[in-house]
């Protein structure tokens, strides 16, 4: 993250299982201001797509157009960067634009495993 960014930053990061999860702390750490790496402000949010342990209180399920309604009210003005299996962010790149995101404000960079 570029350190002279102003702006916020809204990361919903997806698991299968919350033991995938890596760099939890550290991005908690961020998002509370402990790293005294700008002054931009980072929201973290977590989904799991498999089994959540009981005491999970992220998200579960696919990140999908909700979720990121959720987090950002405002997702229509953002610009929105997704990384991911190709099937899904075909899938939420249709559901954004669906949603009325307009298609150049949506990066992808995709991997295939």
């Amino acid at each position: 993250i570029n350190a002279e960014y102003m702006g916020d930053i809204l990361l919903l990061y997806s698991e299968r299982t919350a033991d995938e999860l890596v760099c939890v702390q550290e991005l908690q750490d961020y998002a509370r201001g402990d790293s005294g790496a700008g002054p931009h402000t980072l929201g973290v949010r977590f989904t799991v797509t498999g089994q959540a342990p009981s005491e999970w209180n992220g998200f579960k399920g696919r990140v999908n157009v909700d979720m990121i309604r959720e987090i950002a009210p405002d997702y229509l003005e953002r610009t929105i960067f997704m990384c991911g299996p190709l099937p899904f962010m075909d899938t939420l790149t249709a559901e954004l634009v669906a949603a009325g995101v307009e298609k150049r404000k949506v990066f992808r960079e995709d991997f295939d495993w």
